[in-house]
C-alpha cells in the first residue's frame, strides 16, 4: 500500500492510517514493531513524532539518534507504551542489550517505532511492518508492508 506525501496535514493523515493498521492488527503476545526506512531527510522523524501525537504521547517526541531509545507514555485504546529507536548509528548487537530490546519486544500494549530498521533487519521480529520512504521531486512516497501479506497481495487501510 502508497501513501503519498506533500504536507503536514499529509504526514498526519498517513500516521493515522498506518496506526489504525497496526492497532487492528497489533502483536497479541509483545511489542508491535513499525521499521522506517528511507534516505536522510526523508521524513522518518516527522512521520514518527505524528505517529507519537496520534498515540496520545503528550511530551515533545524529538530523534534520539545519539541514545538510541527513547520511552514515552501513550494514551490510545491500543497501545500504552511507545518507544522510539534510531539505530542509525548502530554499531553492535552489544548496543541491542544496552536499550533492553529484548525486553521491549516482549511488552504487550507497546508500539515500537524503529528507525533506520533495515540496518537491523536481522534482529527485527518477523512480525515487524514496513514503511519505506522514498523522495520523488517534491513528494515523500510511503510505502507500507504488512509481513503477515504476502508480497503480491493488496492490503486497504480506509
Amino acid at each position: 500500500m502508497y501513501f503519498k506525501m506533500t504536507n503536514e496535514e499529509d504526514v498526519r493523515e498517513t500516521a493515522q492510517k498506518i496506526l489504525a493498521y497496526c492497532g487492528s492488527h497489533k502483536n497479541k503476545i509483545g511489542a508491535t514493531v513499525l521499521s522506517l526506512e528511507g534516505i536522510l531527510g526523508a521524513g522518518k522523524t516527522t512521520l514518527t513524532k505524528d505517529i507519537a501525537i496520534c498515540i496520545g504521547v503528550t511530551d515533545t517526541v524529538t530523534s534520539p539518534t545519539f541514545v538510541i531509545r527513547k520511552e514515552y507514555q501513550a494514551y490510545h485504546p491500543q497501545f500504552e507504551h511507545f518507544f522510539h529507536c534510531d539505530v542509525y548509528r548502530f554499531e553492535s548487537p552489544d548496543e541491542l542489550k544496552a536499550i533492553q530490546w529484548s525486553d521491549m519486544l516482549q511488552m504487550k500494549d507497546t508500539l515500537i517505532v524503529v528507525e533506520w530498521g533495515n540496518i537491523i533487519k536481522q534482529y527485527l521480529p518477523p512480525f515487524a511492518f514496513r514503511v519505506i520512504i522514498t523522495i520523488e521531486k517534491e513528494e515523500r512516497i510511503v510505502e507500507f508492508i504488512d509481513p503477515h501479506t504476502r508480497k503480491d497481495d493488496s492490503v486497504t487501510i480506509v
